[in-house]
């Protein structure tokens, strides 16, 4: 098995709380794979509001990118958040 070159973060609890729901609405759409355009698209918002919101959930996940935060989200982290 090859190691990932940034292996997952341990999640820590979360002072801001959970995910806002706007943010929960855009993670929804990239468990399916979504772009930010398309997702954007589908949510009514511009393309750079939804690429705030991932940026802000990675911030809060403390993951590096798209496929981490899914993953760190699969896992049930997030779950550890309240």
């Amino acid at each position: 098995m090859i190691a990932s070159p940034h292996p997952a973060p341990t999640p820590e609890p979360c002072p801001q709380g959970p995910f806002t729901p706007a943010q929960l609405q855009v993670l929804e759409l990239l468990l399916r794979g979504w772009t930010n355009g398309r997702a954007a698209g589908q949510l009514q918002l511009s393309v750079r509001t939804v690429e705030s919101h991932v940026q802000a959930m990675l911030r809060r996940s403390g993951t590096h990118n798209r496929t981490e935060l899914v993953s760190w989200w699969l896992q049930g982290a997030a779950v550890d958040l309240g």
